[in-house]
Parts: C-alpha cells; sequence; structure tokens
C-alpha cells in the first residue's frame, strides 16, 4: 500500500502505510526478504521514498538502517 502511495505522490499517506506495515512486521522493510524485494517503487519516487523509510527506522532506534537510506 504504501509503495502505492508514493507511485500517486501521496507521501504522507505512503509513510503512513510504511509505519503500519512496519509495525506489524519490523522486517517487512528490509530491502530484501526470503522472497525477493518487498518494497519497489519508481525511480522519480526513489528518494522521498528513502527519506521516509530512514524516518521510520531513526524513529524505531535503527540508525545504522536509517543512514543506510540517505
Amino acid at each position: 500500500m504504501g509503495a502505492a502511495y508514493f507511485g500517486m505522490k501521496k507521501y504522507e499517506e505512503g509513510f503512513m502505510a510504511f509505519q503500519e506495515a512496519y509495525r506489524l512486521d519490523p522486517s517487512i522493510l528490509d530491502r530484501t526478504s526470503n522472497y525477493g524485494t518487498v518494497i519497489k517503487t519508481t525511480e522519480l519516487n526513489q528518494g522521498m521514498q528513502n527519506f521516509y523509510l530512514a524516518k521510520i527506522f531513526a524513529m524505531n532506534g535503527q540508525q545504522e538502517k536509517a543512514v543506510s537510506y540517505c
């Protein structure tokens, strides 16, 4: 859902969807999973998506992951 919102340039809605996904399963926002890439958006929105993902990780005390999205 978050990736769809980012694709539509609805960044706050995407951020909230990513936050909820993280709350339900903290591993969901990892760049890859056992099933391949979890989150994929268009190249145009990648910078905004990275900013918000970094924010989520920073808010949850995962500074190394946050920095990896900068």
